[in-house]
């Protein structure tokens, strides 16, 4: 059996840019749910152990496959929000992981 694929999204707001946050979010998540996106986590970042900055959320999203995920970011209409996005968030980065079973 296939085990599911993360993405896991760190991500700043841009606070002088609320509205383009807003719809970057309302308007992405039915575009990721047609790939098979699965919010699994949530969460406001509070303390860095480190002085390299940090991001304020990180989300975590399960796909059923790594193609899934390349086929989002791929995907004409998830292109088409991406000035929207870049408007948004001062930053946002993406990771792939996948769970390791011992």
């Amino acid at each position: 059996m296939a085990h599911p694929v993360f993405l896991i999204i760190t991500a700043t707001p841009n606070e002088q840019q609320p509205a383009a946050h807003d719809e970057y979010l309302k308007r992405s998540a039915p575009i990721s749910a047609q790939h098979g996106a699965v919010r699994v986590a949530n969460y406001r970042l509070t303390e860095a152990l480190d002085d390299q900055g940090m991001p304020e959320h990180c989300l975590v999203v399960s796909f059923p496959t790594r193609q899934s995920i390349s086929d989002l970011f791929t995907d004409p209409e998830y292109q088409s929000l991406l000035p929207i996005r870049d408007l948004g968030f001062r930053a946002i980065r993406y990771f792939i992981g996948s769970e390791k079973i011992a």
